[in-house]
């Protein structure tokens, strides 16, 4: 695994977390719809698909410990506010849920994922 302790480009820590959440969702059989889907709103970092249900994923991630109380009542609003936008996009009503998705490194580089489904 790659090593990102060393990694002070924040973005590039986000976007390497996000790739391990898809191939963790993957793994799982949940369908990638979109990664990073940006609107005048927000944005949400994955919608997939579980069970014919949609799904808005906020990833975060940390070193040692796990960053789930970065996902703050403003972020909330947004993601939901974004789903709002996709709906209105679809020009039809869909079966969502909101996860939250952790990618917590150790010292060494090495991820743990913690996925709370219907986390908001």
């Amino acid at each position: 695994m790659t090593n990102t302790k060393n990694n002070k480009d924040s973005r590039g820590k986000g976007r390497y977390s996000e790739s391990l959440v898809v191939g963790y969702l993957k793994k799982k059989g949940i369908h990638i719809i979109k990664t990073n889907y940006t609107t005048p709103v927000g944005e949400v970092d994955i919608i997939a698909k579980d069970k014919g249900i949609t799904v808005f994923i906020e990833v975060k991630s940390g070193i040692g410990s796990d960053p789930i109380e970065s996902v703050n009542q403003q972020k909330i609003k947004k993601v939901r506010n974004t789903a709002l936008y996709y709906m209105k996009e679809l020009g039809r009503e869909i079966e969502i849920r909101f996860d939250v998705i952790t990618v917590i490194f150790d010292e060494f580089g090495d991820a743990r994922i913690r996925h709370l489904e219907g986390a908001f």
